[in-house]
Protein backbone atom coordinates (compact mmCIF):
# COMPACT_ATOMS: atom_id res chain seq x y z
CA UNK A 1 0.00 0.00 0.00
CA UNK A 2 2.85 2.38 0.74
CA UNK A 3 4.20 1.79 -2.77
CA UNK A 4 0.86 2.94 -4.25
CA UNK A 5 0.95 6.09 -2.08
CA UNK A 6 4.47 6.91 -3.16
CA UNK A 7 3.69 6.56 -6.87
CA UNK A 8 0.54 8.66 -6.45
CA UNK A 9 2.67 11.20 -4.61
CA UNK A 10 5.26 11.24 -7.37
CA UNK A 11 2.51 11.72 -9.94
CA UNK A 12 1.06 14.69 -8.00
CA UNK A 13 4.52 16.18 -7.46
CA UNK A 14 5.31 15.91 -11.17
CA UNK A 15 1.98 17.54 -12.06
CA UNK A 16 2.82 20.51 -9.81
CA UNK A 17 6.42 20.66 -11.02
CA UNK A 18 5.31 20.88 -14.68
CA UNK A 19 2.65 23.57 -14.17
CA UNK A 20 4.13 26.83 -15.53
CA UNK A 21 1.73 29.09 -13.62
CA UNK A 22 2.43 27.34 -10.34
CA UNK A 23 6.15 27.50 -10.97
CA UNK A 24 5.98 31.28 -11.27
CA UNK A 25 3.50 32.07 -8.49
CA UNK A 26 3.98 29.19 -6.12
CA UNK A 27 7.67 28.34 -6.38
CA UNK A 28 7.87 27.99 -2.60
CA UNK A 29 5.31 25.19 -2.67
CA UNK A 30 7.12 23.37 -5.47
CA UNK A 31 10.42 23.75 -3.64
CA UNK A 32 8.87 22.26 -0.50
CA UNK A 33 7.39 19.36 -2.47
CA UNK A 34 10.60 18.58 -4.35
CA UNK A 35 12.71 18.87 -1.20
CA UNK A 36 10.57 16.36 0.69
CA UNK A 37 12.37 13.21 1.79
CA UNK A 38 11.51 9.56 0.98
CA UNK A 39 9.51 9.09 4.21
CA UNK A 40 5.82 9.36 3.27
CA UNK A 41 5.00 11.04 6.62
CA UNK A 42 7.61 13.71 5.95
CA UNK A 43 6.13 14.27 2.50
CA UNK A 44 2.66 14.52 4.02
CA UNK A 45 3.90 17.05 6.59
CA UNK A 46 5.51 19.17 3.86
CA UNK A 47 2.33 19.01 1.75
CA UNK A 48 0.16 20.05 4.69
CA UNK A 49 2.55 22.95 5.35
CA UNK A 50 2.30 23.90 1.67
CA UNK A 51 -1.52 23.86 1.87
CA UNK A 52 -1.43 26.15 4.91
CA UNK A 53 1.01 28.47 3.13
CA UNK A 54 -1.17 28.58 -0.01
CA UNK A 55 -4.34 29.24 1.99
CA UNK A 56 -2.65 32.11 3.83
CA UNK A 57 -1.62 33.62 0.49
CA UNK A 58 -5.21 33.16 -0.72
CA UNK A 59 -6.53 35.04 2.34
CA UNK A 60 -3.96 37.80 1.84
CA UNK A 61 -4.93 38.10 -1.84
CA UNK A 62 -8.63 38.28 -0.89
CA UNK A 63 -7.89 41.05 1.61
CA UNK A 64 -5.91 42.96 -1.00
CA UNK A 65 -8.67 42.43 -3.55
CA UNK A 66 -11.24 43.82 -1.11
CA UNK A 67 -9.03 46.81 -0.29
CA UNK A 68 -8.50 47.60 -3.96
CA UNK A 69 -12.20 47.09 -4.73
CA UNK A 70 -13.11 49.61 -2.01
CA UNK A 71 -10.47 51.99 -3.35
CA UNK A 72 -11.84 51.59 -6.87
CA UNK A 73 -15.35 52.41 -5.62
CA UNK A 74 -14.06 55.57 -3.87
CA UNK A 75 -12.36 56.72 -7.10
CA UNK A 76 -15.49 55.97 -9.14
CA UNK A 77 -17.58 58.02 -6.72
CA UNK A 78 -15.10 60.90 -6.78
CA UNK A 79 -14.92 60.87 -10.58
CA UNK A 80 -18.73 60.96 -10.79
CA UNK A 81 -18.84 63.95 -8.42
CA UNK A 82 -16.16 65.77 -10.42
CA UNK A 83 -17.92 64.99 -13.71
CA UNK A 84 -21.07 66.55 -12.28
CA UNK A 85 -19.12 69.68 -11.36
CA UNK A 86 -17.59 69.91 -14.86
CA UNK A 87 -21.00 69.46 -16.49
CA UNK A 88 -22.56 72.11 -14.24
CA UNK A 89 -19.72 74.60 -14.84
CA UNK A 90 -19.83 74.10 -18.60
CA UNK A 91 -23.61 74.53 -18.59
CA UNK A 92 -23.40 77.68 -16.44
CA UNK A 93 -20.71 79.14 -18.73
CA UNK A 94 -22.61 78.09 -21.88
CA UNK A 95 -19.64 76.05 -23.11
CA UNK A 96 -20.05 72.96 -25.28
CA UNK A 97 -16.31 72.23 -25.53
CA UNK A 98 -13.34 72.93 -23.30
CA UNK A 99 -9.70 71.85 -23.64
CA UNK A 100 -7.70 71.28 -20.45
CA UNK A 101 -4.07 70.23 -20.02
CA UNK A 102 -4.76 66.49 -19.71
CA UNK A 103 -8.13 66.11 -21.41
CA UNK A 104 -10.88 67.84 -23.33
CA UNK A 105 -14.52 67.92 -22.32
CA UNK A 106 -17.59 68.22 -24.51
CA UNK A 107 -21.30 68.41 -23.79
CA UNK A 108 -23.06 66.30 -26.39
CA UNK A 109 -26.66 65.35 -26.92
CA UNK A 110 -27.44 62.15 -25.05
CA UNK A 111 -29.73 59.27 -25.94
CA UNK A 112 -33.49 59.65 -25.42
CA UNK A 113 -34.85 57.57 -22.54
CA UNK A 114 -37.93 55.39 -22.67
CA UNK A 115 -40.73 56.72 -20.45
CA UNK A 116 -43.61 54.38 -19.58
CA UNK A 117 -45.71 55.79 -16.74
CA UNK A 118 -48.05 52.78 -16.77
CA UNK A 119 -47.10 49.45 -18.38
CA UNK A 120 -50.71 48.20 -18.18
CA UNK A 121 -52.12 50.56 -20.84
CA UNK A 122 -54.02 48.43 -23.42
CA UNK A 123 -51.97 49.77 -26.34
CA UNK A 124 -48.83 48.32 -24.70
CA UNK A 125 -50.26 44.80 -24.21
CA UNK A 126 -48.21 43.33 -27.08
CA UNK A 127 -44.99 44.17 -25.20
CA UNK A 128 -45.80 41.74 -22.38
CA UNK A 129 -43.97 38.46 -23.02
CA UNK A 130 -44.85 35.18 -21.30
CA UNK A 131 -43.76 33.01 -19.58
CA UNK A 132 -42.77 34.57 -17.26
CA UNK A 133 -44.69 37.82 -17.59
CA UNK A 134 -42.01 40.34 -18.58
CA UNK A 135 -42.49 43.75 -20.13
CA UNK A 136 -40.23 44.03 -23.21
CA UNK A 137 -38.88 47.57 -22.88
CA UNK A 138 -36.21 47.02 -25.56
CA UNK A 139 -38.72 46.12 -28.27
CA UNK A 140 -40.98 49.00 -27.20
CA UNK A 141 -38.10 51.48 -27.38
CA UNK A 142 -37.08 50.16 -30.82
CA UNK A 143 -40.67 50.56 -32.08
CA UNK A 144 -40.91 54.13 -30.72
CA UNK A 145 -37.59 55.00 -32.40
CA UNK A 146 -38.99 53.59 -35.66
CA UNK A 147 -41.90 56.05 -35.43
CA UNK A 148 -44.66 53.90 -33.93
CA UNK A 149 -47.01 56.09 -31.87
CA UNK A 150 -48.48 54.46 -28.76
CA UNK A 151 -50.59 55.78 -25.92
CA UNK A 152 -48.78 55.47 -22.57
CA UNK A 153 -45.19 55.42 -23.83
CA UNK A 154 -42.83 57.92 -25.37
CA UNK A 155 -39.16 58.79 -25.69
CA UNK A 156 -37.92 61.68 -23.55
CA UNK A 157 -35.88 64.54 -24.88
CA UNK A 158 -32.17 63.86 -24.93
CA UNK A 159 -30.35 65.10 -21.85
CA UNK A 160 -26.87 66.53 -22.38
CA UNK A 161 -24.07 64.04 -21.85
CA UNK A 162 -20.55 64.91 -20.72
CA UNK A 163 -17.77 63.27 -22.70
CA UNK A 164 -14.17 63.59 -21.49
CA UNK A 165 -11.36 62.44 -23.78
CA UNK A 166 -7.81 62.12 -22.50
CA UNK A 167 -4.98 63.50 -24.57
Amino acid sequence: MQGDSVSAWDEMRNRFANDEELREDESSIITALLAAGIDIRDRLTKTIDAVVWAERREAEAAALEDRFYQRKKRYESRAAQLRGQVEQLMTDLALTRFHGTQASAALQRGQPKLVVPDENVPSLAEYWKTPPAVFDRVELKDDLRAGVVLDGAYLSNSAPMLVIRRK
